[in-house]
């Protein structure tokens, strides 16, 4: 039987790190479909890599629907998604850790 603990609450909390103005290429770094962890994405790998990204995204990026591209140290296929508005792109990246905050600036390079 587990007995109930009480703690004491912390009176100071840590002030927020401000996140630096991001120009350029961002992503937003998501897993895979059924990849929740680095756990499952080493155990198994489901299909190729898909970048999902806008057509404001493509234009920006000067890439093209069904081009391959090297991004964040993983190969991938960049597809247009009508349903994604501005300038994003959803990057299913495995490697590394998947924990810290989720946009990141990349550079992202044809391999085609």
């Amino acid at each position: 039987v587990i007995e109930p603990q009480s703690c004491p609450a912390q009176d100071e909390l840590e002030e927020v790190t401000p996140i630096a103005e991001f120009n350029g290429t961002i992503l937003y770094r998501c897993p895979p479909v059924l990849q929740v962890s680095p756990w499952a994405a080493k155990a198994f790998k489901i299909g190729e890599v898909v970048m999902r990204g806008s057509a404001q995204f493509a234009i920006a990026a000067k890439i093209s629907d069904g081009a391959h591209v090297e991004v964040a140290g993983e190969r991938a296929r960049f597809t247009l998604d009508p349903m994604l508005k501005g300038t994003v792109a959803l990057a299913p990246i495995t490697r590394g850790s998947l924990s810290g905050y989720r946009y990141m600036k990349v550079h992202i390079e044809r391999v085609d």
